[in-house]
């Protein structure tokens, strides 16, 4: 049996080796799992994977179950901790920390899930009014598929008691009962009016070009813009993002965590706000349950909805991958 290191939930600085059972499931660095701790149950990080010496082997408790399927870290970002664990001369789990949101480490936190009806069958006229006569619930739930011409509606719109009526489709053939993640967007509500790139004179067209180059180049290397406050830096960023994006890559903005964050969001938002939500911002303004919402985001996001924006420290940078 495979031994796992795990960084445990709570104040407390716990990592404790556990076994890997094979009804455990796929584990592996990054994981969110819930083990057991003295007394009780508790819920902790992955941090490594090993093989346990012989006279541990048999000693181990068992990993009770797995949370999440997949990683809440990265291997990307699993692979960065590693790297500034080793850099600062600090144990692992200390940088594991300063990834996960606090939420995240102290409670059992997963995706926040929803039940999607989604229509497989559309029935027949005939059908419809059998169901009418004898089980009207049932019926109204089909009649809404067709009234509101979508595909997929959540259960919570059919009201109470309406599990039950989904069920009952469900084994009829008509739908399909799935659960999906909510993505729950801090921005949600706000309406964003969409901006068109500027003008840029010839220094700043010239620093895009170069930017856009060193991306596009197989050897990276960092390129400094340097240029005095409104001298139109931003505007470089945001036309190279939509130069980056528009090539199905994805780019990483950083910024001074300054009072100016909350401004510089809103116009990367304002110019990609055609896009689907695309932008997940970590900040310190942000609260717990926006950080959660965002932790499966960065870094790895699909290309058509990829320009995180967390915080950092001057100079501002902008990285593609």
């Amino acid at each position: 049996m495979q031994a796992a290191r795990i960084l445990v939930d709570g104040q407390s600085d716990l990592v404790l080796d556990y076994g890997i059972p094979p009804e455990a499931g796929d584990v592996r660095p990054g994981c969110r799992v819930q083990v057991p701790l003295r007394n009780r149950t508790a819920t902790g990080t992955v941090l490594t994977l090993s093989e346990p010496s012989p006279a541990w082997k048999d000693r181990l408790k068992p990993i009770l179950k797995l949370i999440d399927p997949e990683p809440l870290i990265s291997p990307v970002m699993m692979n960065l901790a590693s790297w500034a664990a080793d850099y600062y001369s600090v144990a692992l789990d200390q940088m594991i920390r300063c990834l996960l949101p606090e939420t995240v480490r102290q409670e059992n936190t997963a995706e926040k899930l929803r039940k999607m009806v989604y229509l497989e069958k559309t029935p027949a006229r005939e059908e419809l009014d059998a169901l009418y006569r004898k089980a009207p619930r049932q019926a109204q739930m089909l009649d809404y598929f067709s009234s509101a011409g979508q595909q997929a509606v959540p259960l919570a719109a059919f009201g109470a008691g309406a599990l039950n009526v989904a069920r009952s489709l469900e084994a009829k053939g008509f739908i399909s009962l799935k659960e999906e993640a909510v993505h729950r967007d801090p921005s949600t509500g706000e309406q964003f009016v969409p901006t068109q790139p500027m003008k840029l004179n010839s220094q700043q067209q010239k620093a895009l070009e170069e930017i856009t180059a060193m991306c596009a180049a197989e050897h990276k290397k960092p390129i400094l813009l340097q240029g005095v406050t409104g001298s139109g830096k931003t505007e470089v960023y945001l036309q190279a993002v939509s130069q980056i994006v528009t090539s199905g890559k994805s780019a990483l903005i950083m910024v001074p965590e300054i009072s100016l964050t909350p401004q510089t969001v809103q116009r990367f938002k304002s110019r990609f706000a055609e896009l689907p939500p695309w932008q997940c911002c970590t900040a310190s303004f942000r609260t717990e349950s926006a950080l959660t919402n965002g932790m499966p985001s960065v870094p790895e996001r699909p290309a058509s909805s990829s320009a995180p924006v967390p915080p950092s420290s001057p100079p501002s940078k902008i990285w593609a991958w």
